[in-house]
């Protein structure tokens, strides 16, 4: 599945790795590079091959919009306060510094952003329509597995605030997969 979903992203020159793991959760991530990660529990989730692509296809979006290279480089500005590096002995050294940093003063750094995901999902469904894949498919898991019952929020919820992050989610995967042909 992954194979046949790279052919369709922008050209890089990434292998995309896949591994299944013990999660004790349902879950799926991707580190810079190109490993991809998915637990046995998302796997028993889905329910075709689709809903699986779907999930890959995400991962993969977050790769290939370099995502893990943007976050790297704001934490080690923000944390280290670094703004250049050289060779990879030296990023390894400051990487190194940003870990024992986090140690001493764990500030919970968080990877994924809102706008992130959006991003990663925009790839996801093209790249699944362009393999042959329902894009239908990753927006139906999206649902099952956040349990929002095709609940999108509306202009009111979000007015008043009540529009869950994951409904406004939905709203924009629905959206997406209209407009596509």
């Amino acid at each position: 599945l992954g194979a046949r979903l790279a052919r369709y992203l922008p050209p890089n020159n990434l292998r995309f790795r896949f591994f299944l793991i013990d999660l004790p959760e349902v879950n799926a991530f991707s580190l810079a590079g190109g490993r991809i990660y998915v637990a046995r529990k998302m796997v028993a989730l889905t329910r075709s091959d689709d809903e699986l692509a779907g999930v890959l296809a995400h991962e993969m979006g977050h790769i290939v919009t370099h995502q893990h290279s943007i976050l790297m480089t704001q934490l080690l500005r923000r944390v280290l306060g670094v703004t250049q590096v050289g060779d990879r002995a030296d990023i390894y050294d400051k990487f190194q510094r940003l870990l024992e940093n986090e140690q001493r003063k764990p500030s919970r750094i968080s990877g994924e952003g809102e706008g992130d995901r959006y991003i990663a999902d925009q790839v996801a469904l093209f790249a699944m329509a362009r393999a042959g894949f329902s894009p239908q498919a990753y927006v139906d898991l999206w649902d099952r597995f956040n349990s929002t019952h095709g609940n999108m929020g509306s202009w009111f919820t979000d007015l008043v605030g009540h529009t869950t992050s994951e409904q406004r989610r939905l709203r924009e995967l629905l959206k997406s997969v209209s407009l596509m042909p």
